[in-house]
């Protein structure tokens, strides 16, 4: 987490959470651990108001690139 922080606060500041989507770069991260080991950090690493906003895990990338809307993913970590 330590290491996606200031890449975090940075996106956010610059250009607010309407405007950021999360990724990973995965196969990448599987060398320094899982897909939810990536998730998890990068929910420790937003502002707590921000660690399960919709936009930022789907909404924004759904309307940035006109994807058709689906339900909310069945991840507690993203639901709750």
């Amino acid at each position: 987490m330590d290491d996606l922080s200031p890449a975090i606060n940075h996106a956010f500041d610059v250009f607010g959470p309407p405007r950021l989507i999360f990724g990973s770069d995965w196969p990448v991260c599987r060398l320094a651990g899982n897909y939810a080991d990536v998730l998890a950090a990068t929910m420790a690493a937003l502002p707590a108001h921000l660690a399960r906003d919709p936009g930022i895990f789907g909404g924004n990338a759904v309307r940035f690139y006109g994807l058709p809307a689906y339900p909310a993913p069945s991840d507690p970590a993203l639901s709750a």
